[in-house]
This record gives C-alpha cells, sequence and structure tokens, in this order.
C-alpha cells in the first residue's frame, strides 16, 4: 500500500495514522498535480496536525491558497511563518507579494523597503524591481521610473523593466527625460542591444536623427541578425525623409524574418512618398493578400488607393474587410469615403455606425458624420448625428450652426403633409 492508498484509507475509517513529513509532501503533490486542491489542503490540514510549524508544510500550503486567490487566508500563514523567523528575507518577499495581489500598495512596498538593503544581492534585485513594478501597477509613475532604472542596473537584460521605464517618462509627458538615464545605464552596459534600439527611439522622438542612428548602429554591430534593429534603422530614416535607405532597410528586416504584414506596409508608405505608386500599391495589398486583419495595414491600402481615386478598387477591398467584423474607427472612415463617393446611403450608413461605435467620443467625429449626409443633402440624417452629438457633447456653437443650416434645408425640401 503507497502512501496516497494510506491516506486515503485513513480518511475512510477515520482512524490516524502517521506520516512523516515527506510522505506528507508527497501525498499532497499527488493531488497538487491532480489539480484537487480540496483535497491537497486536508492532506496539508493532518500534516502540520502531526508536523505543528513545519515550514515546508506551510509554504505549501501558501502555494495553493494563492493559485485558488484565498489572499487573507495565505497571508495568515506567511505571517504565522514569519513569526517562526522573523529575519527570513524570502517570507518578506512572499507577504509583499500577497498584499500586491490584494492591491494593497502601501502595505506592498512598506515590507519591500527594508530588503532593498539586504546584504542578499538577489533578494536586493528582488525587491528593487518589485517596488518599481508595484509603483507601475499603482499608475505612480513618478516614483515607479526611479526604482525601475535602479532594477535595470541590477537585472540589465530584462527587457520588460526597460520597456516600463520609457512607458513611465511617456505617460507623464517627459519621454525625452528618460534619455539620460539609459545614457547611463548604457555606459555601463554597453552589451546591452534592447537599450540600444530603445534610446534609439528616444532620440527619434526628439528629432535627433544622427544620435538615433548612431544607437541604432550599435544595437546592430552586437546582434547583426536582429530583425528589429533593421526595422528600427529602416524608421529612423524614414521619420527623417530619407525614404530610399528607410526602404533598403526594412527590406533588410524582412530577409530577417521581420513582421511580413507591417514591414511591407511601411515599404508602401516609403514608396509612396517617392511617388513610385504601382510599388506603393504592390506592397500596401501583400499584407492583404496574405490574409492579415492588422488594421493599419488595411487603413493604409484604402488611403492610398482613395487618394489615387481608385474607388472601385477600394470599394472591392471594403467588401472583403466587412467579414473582419473590425473594430478599427480608422478603417471605417475610409469606409466612409468609398461610399460617399458612390452615394450609396445603405453602406455609408453602415460604415458611419461603426466609425462612431468604434471611434474614441470626440464632438468632431460627430460634426465629419454630420457633413458627409450635408454633402448627399441627407438633411434628416445630418440632424440625427447632430442632435445625438448634442446629447453627448452638450450644446456648442459649431453644432449649433450645421443643425441651423440642415434645419432651415430640411424645411425647404420636405413637404408640409411630411413634416
Amino acid at each position: 500500500m503507497n502512501v496516497v492508498e494510506k491516506f486515503d484509507k485513513m480518511l475512510k475509517t477515520k482512524k490516524i495514522y502517521y506520516f512523516d513529513v515527506d510522505e506528507f509532501e508527497d501525498i499532497t503533490a499527488h493531488y497538487f498535480d491532480q489539480g484537487d486542491y480540496v483535497t491537497a489542503l486536508t492532506v496539508l490540514k493532518y500534516g502540520l496536525i502531526q508536523h505543528p510549524e513545519n515550514e515546508q508544510l506551510m509554504l505549501f500550503k501558501i502555494n495553493i491558497l494563492l493559485i485558488q486567490d484565498h489572499y487573507d487566508k495565505a497571508e495568515k500563514v506567511t505571517k504565522e511563518l514569519i513569526s517562526i523567523d522573523p529575519l527570513d528575507e524570502d517570507r518578506l518577499l512572499l507577504l509583499a507579494s500577497i498584499y500586491s495581489y490584494k492591491d494593497q500598495t502601501e502595505k506592498c512596498i512598506e515590507t519591500l523597503t527594508p530588503l532593498l538593503e539586504s546584504d542578499n544581492s538577489m533578494i536586493r534585485e528582488q525587491a528593487t524591481q518589485s517596488v518599481g513594478l508595484e509603483y507601475f501597477g499603482a499608475k505612480q509613475y513618478d516614483k515607479a521610473h526611479e526604482y525601475l532604472m535602479d532594477s535595470l542596473n541590477l537585472i540589465p537584460y530584462d527587457k520588460e523593466i526597460l520597456e516600463k521605464y520609457v512607458h513611465c517618462h511617456q505617460i507623464i509627458g517627459k519621454k525625452e527625460d528618460a534619455i539620460p538615464g539609459l545614457v547611463k545605464f548604457l555606459e555601463s552596459h554597453p552589451r546591452q542591444a534592447h537599450a540600444w534600439r530603445s534610446l534609439s527611439e528616444l532620440f527619434c522622438l526628439a528629432k535627433e536623427f544622427d544620435l538615433a542612428q548612431q544607437s541604432i548602429d550599435n544595437a546592430i554591430d552586437l546582434k547583426p541578425k536582429n530583425s528589429k534593429s533593421h526595422q528600427l534603422k529602416g524608421d529612423v530614416y524614414y521619420k527623417s525623409k530619407d525614404y530610399t535607405n528607410a526602404v533598403k532597410y526594412y527590406k533588410k528586416a524582412l530577409d530577417l524574418g521581420g513582421k511580413f504584414n507591417s514591414i511591407n506596409s511601411k515599404i508602401g508608405c516609403c514608396y509612396q512618398r517617392l511617388s513610385q505608386n504601382w510599388l506603393a500599391h504592390k506592397h500596401f495589398s501583400l499584407p492583404i493578400q496574405s490574409g492579415s486583419q492588422n488594421s493599419s495595414c488595411w487603413k493604409n491600402l484604402l488611403k492610398f488607393l482613395i487618394n489615387e481615386g481608385l474607388y472601385e478598387r477600394a470599394q472591392h477591398y471594403i467588401e472583403k474587410y466587412f467579414d473582419f467584423k473590425s473594430e478599427s474607427s480608422g478603417v471605417w472612415k475610409q469606409c466612409t469615403k468609398v461610399y460617399e463617393h458612390y452615394k450609396l446611403i445603405e453602406q455609408l450608413d453602415f460604415c458611419i455606425d461603426n466609425y462612431l461605435i468604434f471611434g474614441k467620443p470626440k464632438v468632431s467625429h460627430w460634426m465629419y458624420c454630420a457633413k458627409i449626409w450635408i454633402h448627399l443633402s441627407q438633411w434628416n440624417k445630418a440632424l440625427q448625428i447632430l442632435f445625438e452629438a448634442n446629447e453627448l457633447f452638450g450644446r456648442k456653437r459649431e453644432l449649433d450652426e450645421l443643425i441651423k443650416i440642415c434645419m432651415d434645408q430640411y424645411n425647404k425640401n420636405t413637404p408640409l403633409d411630411k413634416k
């Protein structure tokens, strides 16, 4: 009879058998692996009766309670563990993580703060990262970025931390302020290609294109076959209006396995800027022909076709696009332009509805749609849009002016018996 069968027999007969700690762990692991957490906790209950305050069994219990989202119970057991050995820093990290699960940011950071000065480098690294992530999760970005940079200096290879560090500066509206921190970081860690890429993007935003090129070249020197680096170099050339070189590096990124759809769409934009419209059309179309549902790819293709006056071809693509049930307001706006051109009221109604449903609630969006109906002399539909805008955004002068124009035209063009 193995230990699991012996334990099951004990439950059935209600006779208490003795098991050593290792046996209780094996029995618990058996039920844990089966996903039977209730029975696993029952095993641990008996285990802790026979082996009070056994740390391994208590840790096993905490793990199961966390899986079940029983955070209060897990907190209680963790505090019992800490009372056994108050100097165990791993247990303080565990308690902090439970506070984080419970969205108790202040308690979490208060628990982690003493660990920031730990003699144990691994504890210090984990505590620093956890504080940064906790502030980040609580949207306290002004505090988060400091700890995230400290964490990067301790764990320089962590790309997620780097992205969050840059994101903090983006959220507080000072993305370029991340540059000095990254420059200093790279002085100590010059072989971090992902950091050079991020620095290049920041220089690009600041329109320091020469510095952006130097930074991305450093990333390429470190990892010559990284498609993201070559794509980013193409982006730098594109933003500096050197479209020929941008195409060169976008194609290099494709050769290295870069994202087919987004890169071809970027190449299409370059050829459009170079007035090589046949090539632009070819590259805008490639993602669509491959079955892409990416809204940017569709938007770029439709916008190109409309600008070129190719409405029939644009309509052909739009009819395919309807199958995707897309929520991209940008694409639906392009669709409205095609059906406005053909004066197809039913299809235009459908596209306008989707444009307003999936777009941001801005009064300019409702005015754009109202003006489409005004252009087509659909005064009643224009008024419906404008009255809806008034309800959503309140009375505005520009809305009132359009309503007056539409009312005058509606009254002028509608027979009295239909009013």
